[in-house]
């Protein structure tokens, strides 16, 4: 079942340091979200990425014709605090994540 020789060690340590590097980057490309998930504004500004290319810009989505710029982005935060109902399942955290990546996304003030 296991080999005791020396040489049996040195492959099984091989095997499992060249997996564990392979293993190690992998998980660090990750896209360009960029590294790991952060706290505050940071990671708000990801979620809210993400959140605003799945829930709103995509496809079938509500604003999937529209190309933001400063005043779409205007309009569409203001959509956000103003109707609650504008995108289904977008509450309270994840609606301020959104507002919070549009508005430094374009500098909206």
């Amino acid at each position: 079942m296991f080999n005791p020789t020396s040489r049996g060690r040195f492959s099984l340590t091989l095997a499992s340091l060249s997996a564990a590097l392979l293993l190690s980057s992998s998980v660090m490309a990750s896209g360009s979200f960029g590294g790991p998930a952060g706290i505050g504004l940071h990671n708000s500004y990801n979620l809210g990425k993400s959140l605003y290319h799945r829930k709103i810009a995509c496809e079938r989505c509500p604003a999937s014709n529209k190309k933001l710029d400063v005043i779409g982005a205007r309009e569409l935060i203001n959509k956000l605090n103003t109707d609650e109902f504008f995108v289904k399942g977008l509450k309270g955290l994840k609606r301020q994540s959104v507002i919070i990546y549009l508005s430094r996304r374009y500098k909206t003030g």
